[in-house]
């Protein structure tokens, strides 16, 4: 990144609410106080390196603020940006071993999505980390630091990526989210999971507008019981609308043979 003239106060408020409600304020702080503009041109040309270091730094519990402090820092100094961004990258990856130490020593059991994480080494971590630095390339500045902190999904194809500011955000909630209940891109990722994630990558505003539950991190989940109990995976080319009316029609079905059976349930004592 070159040098510009460092921008007044009216042109980065401007820069900075572009950016989420959550994020605006400290945007606007961080802009301000980098004397060479060079942070406000990052912001520009690629806001999700900016959000990437607000998460950085909100995470506290991973430990990763130095690699948000030194995401801000390289991009003062003008350092290339995907050179910045792989050295943040690695200080995400690595606050993964922190939060999931902590989780053992305070005895809770059981892996998620973090595990994996921290497990990864080899080219399944360089494939992690090229995932995860390919969706902060893409994100706009509406996206969620939240969205950027959490792993990359099995799969996603860039072309799926809106680029309006609001179904941008949209589509990295969805597909974010929807990773939490997944599997990060492994070796170990069935076929079946990677079609799925391909399926919510391409039809992730489809999704959102259905009824599969009012919080984004049911409608993965209704989408993987249907998929479950009745066998019927999607793939990229599964027409959505279809699709989802049946996931739809299985839930209710289940919901109203639930119902009938707490009506008919005898009772005791």
């Amino acid at each position: 990144m070159g040098n510009r003239r460092v921008p007044g106060p009216e042109r980065i408020q401007a820069i900075a609410r572009r950016f989420s409600d959550r994020a605006q304020a400290w945007v606007a702080g961080v802009l301000a106080a980098d004397t060479t503009g060079r942070l406000a041109q990052l912001a520009e040309t690629c806001p999700g390196a900016v959000i990437f270091a607000f998460a950085l730094l909100s995470h506290e519990r991973a430990r990763a603020w130095r690699a948000g402090h030194g995401l801000l820092r390289d991009g003062i100094a003008g350092r290339p940006l995907d050179e910045l961004l792989d050295a943040a990258l690695q200080g995400w990856a690595d606050g993964a071993h922190h939060m999931v130490a902590g989780w053992r020593r305070a005895g809770f059991p059981g892996r998620g999505i973090w595990h994996g994480v921290a497990d990864t080494s080899g080219p399944a971590r360089t494939r992690l980390l090229s995932a995860q630095r390919l969706l902060i390339h893409h994100a706009g500045a509406q996206v969620d630091e939240h969205s950027l902190w959490l792993p990359p999904p099995v799969a996603f194809s860039p072309e799926d990526i809106p680029a309006d500011p609001r179904d941008n955000s949209t589509w990295f909630a969805v597909v974010k989210v929807h990773s939490t209940m997944a599997v990060i891109p492994t070796a170990a990722a069935s076929p079946r999971a990677r079609r799925l994630a391909e399926f919510v990558s391409r039809n992730a505003l489809v999704v959102e507008r259905t009824s599969l539950g009012s919080e984004r991190r049911w409608q993965h989940k209704a989408l993987l019981d249907y998929a479950a109990a009745t066998g019927d995976y999607p793939c990229r080319s599964t027409p959505a609308s279809p699709y989802l009316d049946k996931v739809e029609a299985w839930h209710r079905k289940i919901a109203k043979a639930s119902q009938a059976a707490g009506r008919t349930a005898p009772r005791y004592g």
